[in-house]
């Protein structure tokens, strides 16, 4: 499309635009922010508590001169990616996927987090050119003893969704005018429940568009390591997280050498929401994971 043609689709279909897989980082991010200037207008509105968190987390990068991308925003259904860097040029992608108990209003913690794996990336392989990816584009359960996080439904929408997203992504790297410098390595790392996604994405037809999963906390999977079609599969179990022992209800333990994932360092006293914690091993490993430059231990 020519550029008159680009501006004013955005402008007249803005939820098309920014939620179309396969379109250009930069073009998604255009409208997306048209559509959360719009759900800024109405304080009554629906959205509005999304979009100003939303609204918060983008101004607190740039700030901070920090490039920063809306990939995806939906304030009526609180889903929303933010990427930390720039999805169209970067060499290295990581996208985290949280688990159980976290929404929108935790996304300044949920970039922390992103921030962190692409930091440690960069510590890895100083050279690296590296974005990372908040990614809520589905609604995690509320807690560990709702009923949902016992089930697969949610996991099952947001699979389908992150597999879309995925292969968007690698679409719109492929060569061809304006799309990139190629395709990125990408790593999707999967904390608790989002494990759980990671595994209903991987039953989605079409081959999943990622090089690398990392597990963290997983509740269990009923696909191993094998199954879900990366050519490597990471995990990492503390002792100390209960969930990986105590609540494997969505299949075999990923620690379990049934499961056939390499395991990532950790402290013996990580508890299940620490991994990405900047003091421990398993966040170096995970950076050197997305920066292709993991050996064996």
């Amino acid at each position: 499309m020519s550029t008159p043609a680009r501006d004013l689709l955005t402008l007249v279909e803005p939820r098309l635009v920014g939620s179309l897989d396969g379109l250009p980082a930069w073009a998604r991010d255009r409208a997306n922010r048209l559509l959360l200037e719009r759900a800024l207008e109405d304080p009554s509105a629906a959205g509005h508590a999304t979009a100003a968190v939303v609204a918060a987390e983008l101004d607190r990068e740039e700030a901070a001169g920090r490039p920063v991308q809306l990939w995806s925003f939906d304030a009526d259904e609180s889903l929303v990616a933010v990427v930390y860097g720039d999805l169209d040029t970067a060499e290295d992608v990581g996208v985290y996927v949280p688990g159980v108990g976290n929404d929108v209003g935790d996304l300044g913690d949920l970039g922390d987090d992103a921030r962190a794996v692409a930091d440690a990336a960069r510590a890895a392989a100083p050279a690296a050119s590296v974005a990372t990816v908040a990614w809520l584009g589905y609604r995690p359960p509320g807690s560990v003893v709702a009923p949902t996080a016992w089930v697969e439904g949610r996991a099952a929408v947001g699979g389908a969704a992150l597999a879309g997203d995925l292969a968007g992504l690698a679409a719109t790297r492929a060569a061809g005018p304006d799309r990139g410098s190629g395709l990125p390595r990408v790593t999707v790392v999967a904390h608790s429940y989002g494990t759980v996604v990671v595994d209903r994405a991987a039953e989605v037809a079409g081959e999943l568009a990622a090089d690398a999963l990392v597990l963290l906390g997983s509740p269990g999977m009923d696909d191993v390591a094998s199954e879900l079609e990366a050519e490597e599969v990471y995990e990492a179990s503390s002792p100390m997280d209960p969930v990986t022992w105590l609540f494997d209800v969505h299949g075999t333990e990923t620690d379990h050498g049934d499961f056939g994932a390499t395991p990532l360092p950790v402290d013996w006293d990580t508890w299940h929401t620490w991994y990405l914690e900047r003091d421990r091993p398993t966040l170096a490993a995970i950076g050197e994971v997305v920066a292709d430059v993991r050996e064996g231990d």
